[in-house]
């Protein structure tokens, strides 16, 4: 809890890293899924990492649990390793040339110690942004992740 004491209530995420191909998603097994994936920071908190993939994929139940992340469902893991691991599934309108691009798979990792309502607010404020920059875009080599979200951390 300490943690979210030392986050604004209202704050910036600032794209830190990305957006970079990547091959290799969290909370699946070891794997060579290609992914975009970009790392921000929100005020003194470093480790929220986001992925989008494009190609279908498989939750084992055992694994992932069905959650609500705001106004989203979502899927969710967490380990030490890996930290909190949140899916959401999202159709996204693509204009025409990426048109077969339209499903994507955003997920976030928030590490270890980041307190939950932080990585659900962080989300709230991250697909919404993202998907306007995916329908944008008009070629793949174009997608990109916004380079600052505004967050609103609950109290």
């Amino acid at each position: 809890m300490m943690l979210c004491a030392l986050v604004p209530v209202t704050g910036q995420a600032v794209l830190a890293e990305g957006t970079l191909a990547v091959e290799g998603v969290p909370g699946f097994v070891r794997n060579r899924i290609p992914a975009l994936t970009g790392s921000y920071t929100l005020g003194p908190l470093a480790g929220i990492r986001v992925y989008a993939v494009s190609e279908p994929l498989l939750f084992d139940p055992a694994v992932w649990t069905e959650r609500k992340a705001g106004s989203y469902r979502a899927r969710y893991t967490s380990n030490r390793t890996e930290g909190q691991v949140w899916a959401v599934e999202r159709s996204v309108p693509m204009r025409e040339e990426l048109n077969d691009h339209s499903r994507w798979f955003f997920l976030v990792r928030c590490a270890a110690g980041i307190p939950e309502p932080v990585c659900i607010s962080f989300i709230g404020a991250f697909i919404p942004r993202t998907e306007f920059f995916f329908s944008s875009a008009r070629r793949l080599q174009d997608l990109s992740f916004p380079a600052v979200l505004d967050v609103r951390v609950p109290d």
